[in-house]
């Protein structure tokens, strides 16, 4: 009975000796420091230089207008190192090959990354840009509206190009890919019916209605499904891209889980506009009036007096440079010059002037003449990056002279004229353009000057107006060359 006591006298004791040793060992344990967060993974040099790489090929690729190909190399450099950039490109490539929806997608994920401040400036560069592609991209992706009649069907199944089409969907605009779809609709007692549509680009709403006819069998639930059958795939659809430096599988092959689509050729159309740096070369034809008919009784010709009477076929060297905008127009100047002998009857034009041929003819001179035109042109390009057809039509203003070697006379003529023209386009490379052309000058020349030294005396010179002036044709056949320099869009640098 006393040891009873004892023990229960010294309880009090001990149980404040236990709480002591739980509040010092929860004191230690607090003084533990937490354990370190996991370590970012990091991106190999290895994988780096691979992803430059990849990326590179993509550019090239997609430069020649490949466009599978440059979205292959554009998703493995993503696959290595995930970047805006990447990201971009991938986009472009899909919404060329009619992959609308899913550009779409990775244009929006593209513009809702949360980049760090210290990312490269091509990074901030590809988000700006895709923000602006993304507002292109929506208004080209067409919609599609499935109604299945009878309504509110019991199991019923729907499928779009053999992928499974949520219920809930069925009556509502939903966006698909230009090109060929086909839907089919499956309800126990109303057998199965294919419905195939084509659904262009910008196109108002397609609405597909599948109408099941009662096929007459009864439809028995059953309480188990059979082993054997395997459900429905979950709908494929790509996941968003995100800005991390983790290393990400390569995206799985597309074509197994949808019908090939065969996309429209290709039609490169890089963004901005250019600068166009060029010459050209070839020869004058001239054709037409030069002067009218000589009232001056003095003179031993009182005929007109015909362009190609007084001035040859000719060579023409000239400049030409201006801006193309809006894809397919350009606007800029010509300039040209244009140095030949005389015409087929060198003694009419100061004959036309004076009754005394001596000094004027053939006999011991030669004669030269030379041109100078300057123009404003306004054309257009069906393809500016192919081969293609370009119209333009210039406003132009035109000198042309004579002289005899002993300079017995000269004259110089001037006035304005339209030019109509056109020819080839052909892209021979990324800069280069080529262009065979015709251009026809129509005019008047209305003013005039002109030196005469007369053997006998008496001829002096004039600068007069020509009145009644005579309308000439001048043909230009020939080669022009331009250098093309993108303005406004500059590729981004692969990541670093």
């Amino acid at each position: 009975m006393g040891s009873a006591r004892r023990r229960w006298a010294n309880l009090p004791a001990i149980l404040a000796l236990a709480a002591t040793a739980v509040t010092s060992a929860g004191v230690a344990l607090a003084q533990q420091p937490a354990p370190p967060p996991p370590a970012a993974p990091t991106v190999s040099d290895a994988d780096r230089l691979n992803a430059r790489e990849q990326f590179a090929s993509g550019i090239e690729a997609q430069q020649q207008g490949r466009w599978a190909d440059a979205l292959l190399a554009f998703q493995r450099a993503q696959a290595l190192f995930s970047a805006p950039t990447n990201m971009l490109h991938m986009a472009e490539c899909m919404a060329q090959l009619g992959r609308l929806v899913e550009a779409e997608e990775t244009y929006r994920g593209l513009t809702l990354l949360v980049l760090p401040k210290d990312s490269p400036a091509p990074f901030f560069a590809a988000q700006a840009q895709g923000a602006a592609e993304l507002q292109q991209i929506q208004a080209r992706i067409p919609k599609m509206r499935i109604e299945v009649t009878p309504a509110n069907l019991p199991n019923l199944v729907v499928t779009l190009d053999q992928q499974a089409f949520n219920a809930v969907l069925l009556g509502a605009d939903r966006s698909v890919d230009p090109g060929a779809h086909t839907v089919t609709a499956f309800a126990p007692g109303y057998g199965q019916k294919e419905v195939k549509v084509v659904v262009h680009e910008k196109e108002p709403t397609k609405v597909v209605t599948v109408e099941l006819q009662p096929s007459g069998v009864v439809y028995t639930p059953i309480a188990q499904a059979p082993q054997n059958l395997a459900p429905l795939p979950p709908a494929v659809g790509p996941a968003p891209p995100y800005y991390t430096q983790q290393q990400q599988p390569l995206p799985p092959a597309r074509g197994a889980e949808a019908p090939p689509y065969t996309p429209p050729p290709p039609k490169p159309k890089p963004p901005g506009a250019s600068w166009l740096l060029g010459v050209r070369a070839g020869i004058n034809l001239m054709g037409g009036g030069l002067l009218p008919t000589n009232s001056n009784a003095n003179a031993s010709n009182t005929n007109s007096i015909s362009l190609s009477d007084a001035f040859a076929t000719g060579g023409v060297f000239g400049l030409q440079g201006g801006i193309r905008f809006a894809r397919n127009f350009y606007a800029g100047v010509i300039y040209e010059h244009t140095f030949a002998g005389g015409g087929g009857n060198t003694t009419s034009l100061p004959n036309y002037y004076t009754g005394q041929q001596t000094g004027f003819g053939p006999n011991g001179t030669s004669v030269s003449t030379y041109g100078n035109m300057i123009a404003a042109d306004l054309g257009y390009i069906s393809n500016p990056d192919g081969v293609g057809i370009v119209l333009d039509v210039a406003a132009a203003y035109r000198v042309i002279g004579l002289t005899t070697s002993n300079n017995a006379f000269s004259a110089s003529y001037n006035g304005p004229e339209i030019i109509l023209g056109g020819g080839i386009w052909i892209a021979a490379g990324p800069n280069v353009r080529i262009v065979p052309r015709l251009d026809l000058g129509i005019g008047s020349f209305g003013g005039e000057g002109v030196s005469v030294q007369c053997p006998t005396g008496g001829c002096s010179n004039s600068t007069t107006s020509i009145a009644n002036a005579p309308t000439h044709v001048i043909a230009f056949l020939g080669l022009g060359g331009y250098w093309n320099l993108n303005l406004g869009h500059k590729e981004p640098q692969p990541p670093r």
